[in-house]
C-alpha cells in the first residue's frame, strides 16, 4: 500500500487515451445533431387566424344568440382594420367584447358573417343588396376598405330606379353613399323617395344634389345639321330651357338617353310656326335632322314617336296628330294652337308598354293620346323634339 503514490496517480493531469475523444464515438451524435438542425431550418406552416374556427380568439363579438370569437389583431390593424375596434383598443385593454346588436340595424344582422369574411381577407362577391347592406356596416365600424369596395360594387350593379333609392335611404346611407342612385333617378324620383323616409343622413348634401339637379342644363342636347341653314338658340335660367326654333329646315334635339323604367320630360309651347313640329321619342342612334319640313317631323322615321303639333299650312287637318316609325296613327282632339302657354308632359312607362302625351291646364290633366310599343327592346331612347 502506498499512500503518497496512489495520491499521485490520482492528481496526474495526462490525458486517459482509452476514456477519451473516440472518434466513432462521435458519429451517431453528429448525425442526431445535422438531423434536428435540418428539421428546424424548413419553415413551419403560417398561422392563419380564421374567425369560424375561433383559436387563439381574445375578442367576443355578439349578435343576438351568435357569438363571434374574432382577433384584435385583424380587427384593429391592417389594410382592412374598423376603426371603432382599433379606438375600443386603444381605450384600455379591460373591455373583450363587442354587442353588434347595438350598433347595427335589424337589416344588416344577417350579412354580418360575409363582412367578417372580407375583414378576415376573404375575396367576396356583391349583388347589389348585399353592396348596400355591407357598406352601412362598414359605415357604422369605420372599415375604410369595406366602404371602398361596396360603393365600387354600388356603382357598378346598382339598378339606377327610385325603389333602390328608397331602400337606400331605409339604411340611412350618407350622401356620398348615395351618390350614384342620386345621380341617375330623375329629381320627381328624389323627391318621392324623400317624401316616403326623410330620416337621410347628411340630408342637405341629399337636397344639394335635388338643386343641382334643377338647374343642370342643357335638360337637351342640340343636333346641328351641316348643311342648312336652320338655326336653333336656347337659353337656360332656373332650371328651364327655352329654345328657338327659325329657319327654313328641321332642327331637332334630344335629351341623355333614358336609363330608367319610367320617366318623363315637361315642355311649354310658346309659338308655333311652320310644318312638323313635334315631340316625343326616338333612338339616339336615329339622325332625326333632315332639310324638309313636314307632318310628322322626326317621326317619320324609323323607331321614332312623337306627337305633330302643326300639320302645316296645306294641311286641313289643325288637330295634332300620333305617329310612330313613319305611320301616322290617328288625330287627337287637341289643336295645336290649344296647346299654346300650356305645358305638355312626355311620359315614358317601358313596363307598360306606352307613351303618354298630357297636356297641363288650369282644369287638370288632359291625357292627348298615347302610343303604345314595345319600348324596353331599345337602350338607347331619348326624349327628343323638332320644329
Amino acid at each position: 500500500w502506498n499512500p503518497v503514490g496512489t495520491a499521485l496517480k490520482r492528481s496526474s493531469s495526462r490525458p486517459r487515451p482509452a476514456k477519451t475523444a473516440a472518434p466513432h464515438r462521435l458519429v451517431p451524435c453528429g448525425k442526431a445533431r445535422r438531423m434536428k438542425v435540418a428539421e428546424l431550418e424548413s419553415p413551419p406552416p403560417p398561422l392563419r387566424l380564421d374567425w369560424r374556427d375561433g383559436a387563439f380568439s381574445d375578442w367576443t363579438c355578439v349578435l343576438g344568440d351568435k357569438h363571434y370569437r374574432l382577433h384584435r389583431l385583424v380587427l384593429a390593424s391592417g389594410s382592412r382594420a374598423c376603426g371603432f375596434f382599433t379606438g375600443a383598443v386603444n381605450e384600455g385593454f379591460e373591455a373583450r367584447s363587442t354587442d353588434l346588436a347595438k350598433l347595427l340595424p335589424q337589416q344588416c344582422h344577417s350579412h354580418v358573417d360575409l363582412a367578417l369574411d372580407f375583414m378576415y381577407g376573404r375575396e367576396i362577391e356583391f349583388s347589389w343588396e348585399s353592396a348596400l347592406v355591407l357598406y352601412k356596416i362598414a359605415d357604422v365600424l369605420s372599415n375604410e376598405a369595406l366602404m371602398h369596395a361596396s360603393h365600387a360594387a354600388m356603382c357598378k350593379l346598382f339598378p339606377k330606379t327610385a325603389d333602390t333609392l328608397r331602400s337606400a335611404i331605409e339604411f340611412q346611407l350618407p350622401a356620398d353613399a348615395l351618390q350614384p342612385l342620386l345621380n341617375a333617378v330623375p329629381l320627381r324620383g328624389i323627391l318621392e323617395a324623400l317624401a316616403q323616409d326623410a330620416s337621410v343622413a347628411h340630408l342637405s348634401g341629399v337636397f344639394q344634389t335635388c338643386i343641382d339637379k334643377a338647374t343642370q342644363s342643357p335638360l337637351l342636347s342640340h343636333r346641328m345639321p351641316l348643311d342648312t341653314q336652320a338655326n336653333v338658340s336656347y337659353t337656360s335660367q332656373g332650371g328651364r330651357l327655352a329654345l328657338n326654333f327659325s329657319g327654313r329646315a328641321t332642327q331637332a334635339l334630344h335629351s341623355e338617353p333614358v336609363q330608367v323604367a319610367r320617366a318623363s320630360v315637361r315642355l311649354r309651347i310658346d309659338r308655333l310656326a311652320g310644318s312638323g313640329p313635334t315631340i316625343g321619342l326616338s333612338r339616339l342612334s336615329t339622325d332625326p335632322t333632315f332639310s324638309v319640313c313636314t307632318a310628322g317631323g322626326f317621326a317619320t322615321m324609323p323607331h321614332c314617336w312623337g306627337l305633330c303639333l302643326e300639320n302645316g299650312r296645306m294641311s286641313h287637318d289643325s288637330m295634332s296628330t300620333l305617329w310612330a316609325s313613319g305611320t301616322r296613327l290617328r288625330t287627337t282632339d287637341v289643336a295645336g294652337q290649344d296647346v299654346l302657354d300650356r305645358a305638355i308632359r312626355v311620359e315614358l312607362d317601358r313596363p307598360g308598354r306606352s307613351l303618354r302625351f298630357i297636356l297641363e291646364s288650369s282644369e287638370g290633366l288632359v291625357e292627348i293620346g298615347s302610343i303604345r310599343d314595345d319600348f324596353d327592346c331599345f337602350e338607347d331612347l331619348v326624349f327628343t323634339v323638332c320644329a
